[in-house]
């Protein structure tokens, strides 16, 4: 084997990889050497049997790239989009929470009433991350009561305002 560095194929896109089987498995069936092909693709040398073992049971449908399987998401996306619709337009004070920021712990007893979904704080986070929802500090000190700090800021996107948040859009989020 000459100085040629191997690839790490966990590293290439599914369908790139499905391309480099089929064209793999036509060199061999044009007449090229599975080695000298396997060593120009620089990937190990048992991967060119494999694809022309899954070939010769299946097809060209063996060698094509396949959804990987894991875990099934526990929040569907139409759940999703309730709660970045929820969480971004509209005040904790409007689902009778006692705080005018959003909590994690606010979001985890919202998902359960709603949807019967327990998840972990840790999860919650994670879920408000995927939406590209981030934690905030408060503009100015908030009592935690809901009431606002003074008429001054009434209106104004303060979180004592209930009315509005982010861009007059509902509730900050604290966590």
């Amino acid at each position: 084997m000459g100085g040629m560095k191997r690839r790490d194929a966990r590293r290439l896109a599914h369908k790139t990889l499905e391309e480099i089987r089929i064209r793999a498995v036509e060199r061999v069936q044009a007449g090229e050497s599975p080695e000298v092909v396997i060593q120009a693709l620089g990937f190990s040398r048992s991967c060119i049997y494999t694809w022309l073992a899954s070939y010769r049971a299946g097809g060209w449908g063996a060698l094509k790239a396949r959804a990987l399987k894991g875990r099934p998401r526990k929040v569907r996306p139409e759940q999703m989009r309730w709660l970045y619709r929820t969480v971004t337009a509209k005040s904790p004070l409007q689902y009778r929470f006692e705080f005018a920021l959003w909590t994690r712990e606010m979001i985890r007893i919202l998902l359960r009433e709603e949807f019967g979904l327990k998840l972990s704080l840790a999860s919650v986070g994670r879920l408000l991350q995927q939406l590209g929802l981030t934690c905030q500090r408060p503009p100015v000190p908030c009592d935690g009561a809901g009431s606002g700090t003074s008429a001054a800021v009434a209106g104004t996107g303060v979180p004592g305002d209930s009315r509005t948040g982010p861009a007059g859009r509902g509730g900050y989020l604290l966590w």
